[in-house]
């Protein structure tokens, strides 16, 4: 009675087996991304933004950027910003950045250099840069050094205004001034 059984349920356990792997093998529904880890990334990446006359408002360059979609953030290699601004535009370097909610906030760091050149170079350095291009505001509390126009100032941080070419130092404001 065994023996006539054990070929009956080896039979129904491969149908089985069989099933279970044809139902597997049709399901090709990707897994879903991990939360943590990146969902692309762009080497020589380079991106423009216009107004809707068509005026440049700023460009951004960098060696590598790397999107994470679980907090829309991107962090850059080597990041290049460019604001336009009358009368010149303002330039940010640094060794690396990263840019927040879609470009509402850019934070640099690692030897920041924010430059322009009006009637001569004017430059700002420092180590983090919180950069807010659409309000055109550029600050920090790290200490800063200045230098344009026969001017050299240092101070502990500092709030710029990329439109008005205002700059605000906060506090132990140090300069020399060169006739």
């Amino acid at each position: 009675m065994i023996r006539r059984l054990l070929p009956v349920l080896l039979a129904a356990l491969v149908l089985a087996l069989a099933a279970t792997l044809l139902t597997r093998e049709t399901d090709r529904t990707p897994p879903p991304l991990a939360g943590s880890g990146p969902d692309y990334f762009i080497t020589g990446m380079a991106a423009t933004e216009t107004g809707l006359d068509g005026k440049i408002l700023q460009r951004l360059e960098a060696e590598r950027l790397t999107h994470f979609a679980s907090d829309d953030r991107a962090v850059l290699i080597r990041p290049h910003l460019v604001v336009y601004e009358q009368p010149a535009p303002w330039h940010a370097y640094a060794a690396r950045g990263q840019v927040y909610a879609g470009g509402e906030r850019v934070a640099l760091d690692g030897g920041v250099r924010l430059t322009r050149s009006v009637d001569g170079l004017e430059e700002i350095t420092t180590e983090t840069l919180q950069l807010y291009p659409e309000q055109r505001l550029a600050e920090t509390d790290d200490p800063i050094t200045y230098q344009g126009a026969g001017r050299t100032v240092q101070a502990v941080g500092m709030e710029a205004s990329l439109a008005g070419s205002r700059v605000l130092f906060k506090s132990e404001v140090r300069g020399t001034y060169a006739p």
